[in-house]
């Protein structure tokens, strides 16, 4: 234990804990830094449990996809990765309705390089849950809200 004790062991956390979230913050991009830092009007950011390290669980850049508006303007990239692991990831959109009725696009569907850049389009107002699963059964849950109030929805960032 170090000197200080358990007191010290806790600042350590809060200061790695702290670097974690700053670093998931740099990852969504400039047009969405000032929100995630500010947890948007004034909300806490919840990212979520951690994923487990060298787990073998997929991963995001992205707790959540929350979208202001529809369309191809709207559109935002997030990235899917799983260190160590060579097989293939999907990404179920089915929750999210399919043909006219479809809520989201995400492109593409199915990742067997890692690191994945995924384009995800919002199609029509509305939630729904992206759930990205690799061959070993684990799934990464991504809550989507899409509308125009700019709603923000937390979710998990790591693996089950």
């Amino acid at each position: 234990m170090p000197p200080g004790g358990t007191r010290t062991m806790r600042k350590m956390e809060m200061i790695r804990q702290s670097r974690v979230l700053r670093a998931a913050c740099l990852m969504l991009g400039p047009a969405l830094l000032a929100a995630c830092v500010s947890g948007g009007a004034n909300q806490p950011v919840n990212f979520g449990p951690a994923p487990p390290v060298g787990a073998g669980f997929p991963i995001s850049t992205s707790g959540t996809l929350t979208f202001p508006g529809t369309g191809s303007a709207y559109a935002q990239t997030f990235t899917i990765d799983e260190p160590g692991y060579t097989g293939r990831i999907t990404i179920d959109t089915s929750n999210c309705g399919s043909g006219s009725a479809a809520l989201l696009n995400v492109s593409p569907t199915t990742i067997s390089s890692f690191p994945a850049t995924v384009t995800a389009t919002p199609l029509k107002t509305g939630r729904c849950t992206v759930v990205v699963s690799d061959d070993k059964k684990h799934s990464l849950p991504i809550p989507v809200a899409i509308n125009s109030a700019g709603v923000t929805v937390s979710g998990e960032r790591g693996g089950r």
